[in-house]
């Protein structure tokens, strides 16, 4: 195998390695094509990139591709630990920086925009320049919208559960920390993951197919948060897990974009108003929601998330195949949902 060519960088904390060469690109047609292709074959690619000892157990890996449909600048792969998902927001906020970065923009006046390919739909980025350096990137998301509010589950060890399910380029059981008495703070991990692990398993138990996309019908990421805060300065807590046991760093992308999308349908939040969402590290995604309409009963908002990556190396990734571990491990894992 050739040296894989990647950059990495961290989206308010949370990892993003971006693969600009070495990595064989699938030759498929659509972009759900190139998806399953590498699934079936070549996912070991995916293990090397983000697991153990090369990766760590929040570490996103985007292979950018040449455009695959017009008026975008690049298509995109997205591969996490376990799955190949639709859209990450801090993902998009690493890989745009990354590619301002390594010069592969040509456009030179802020804010520069780029428009990627993903599988939840197009998503338009803007970089904002100051210095010579990237200040912050902001992108309207696909469109988001709140399914189901107040979905009931059962656990085994928190009882009954109300959640609010909301997509905002992933599915996102939303569920209020507070009401279970749990803090949202990193040395609160082990039970923060125990709890989601739960409601993730019960949430599996039940398809939740996308309005305009049946193919999308999972819910597994679990969203936990803290409304002290929001009726004063709209701005609330948030932690993200993603089973079986990775705690998003950052106060994730496209979480934030389901949680405004919820806010908006409830009421409590306005068009246009800023939203601040705080991640377990204390740093923030700033959303808001641009536009909404209403469509067969379901409120679509377009949200707009803003926030800051930071270049923390470059680098080539080898295979030695005299490595017995030359595929990646991961610790605690307990393999694909």
């Amino acid at each position: 195998m050739e040296p894989i060519q990647v950059i990495d960088s961290h989206t308010e904390g949370n990892p993003t390695r971006v693969i600009l060469g070495g990595f064989p690109i699938p030759k498929n047609k659509t972009l759900l094509e190139r998806v399953n292709y590498l699934k079936k074959k070549q996912d070991h690619l995916r293990k090397i990139l983000n697991h153990e000892p090369r990766g760590n157990g929040m570490m996103c890996s985007v292979l950018v591709m040449p455009p695959m449909i017009r008026g975008c600048d690049y298509s995109l792969i997205i591969m996490e630990q376990d799955e190949y998902v639709p859209m990450c927001g801090h993902c998009i906020i690493g890989t745009a920086t990354t590619l301002v970065y390594a010069k592969k923009i040509k456009q030179k006046k802020s804010p520069v925009t780029i428009k990627f390919h993903t599988l939840a739909g197009i998503v338009e980025c803007k970089v904002y320049i100051k210095n010579g350096n990237v200040d912050y990137v902001s992108f309207i998301n696909v469109e988001s919208f709140l399914l189901n509010q107040n979905y009931k589950i059962k656990t085994k060890s928190y009882g009954k559960i109300n959640v609010d399910v909301a997509f905002g380029g992933d599915y996102y059981a939303i569920v209020n920390a507070d009401k279970l008495k749990i803090k949202l703070n990193l040395q609160n991990d082990q039970e923060i993951i125990k709890c989601a692990n739960e409601i993730s398993a019960e949430m599996l138990k039940k398809k939740f197919p996308h309005p305009k996309n049946k193919k999308i019908n999972r819910c597994y990421m679990v969203q936990f948060i803290s409304n002290k805060k929001i009726n004063k300065k709209n701005s609330s807590k948030t932690t993200v897990v993603a089973p079986p046991g990775a705690i998003d760093r950052s106060p994730c992308g496209t979480g934030t974009s389901a949680r405004v999308a919820q806010l908006f349908t409830k009421g409590k939040l306005k068009l246009n108003k800023k939203f601040h969402n705080e991640g377990p590290l204390g740093t923030k995604f700033i959303g808001k929601a641009i536009s909404c309409k209403m469509e067969n009963k379901i409120l679509y908002i377009r949200p707009q998330i803003s926030g800051r990556a930071y270049i923390t190396g470059i680098n080539q990734i080898i295979l030695d195949k005299n490595d017995p571990i030359q595929n990646g491990f991961r610790v605690g894992s307990k393999g694909k949902l």
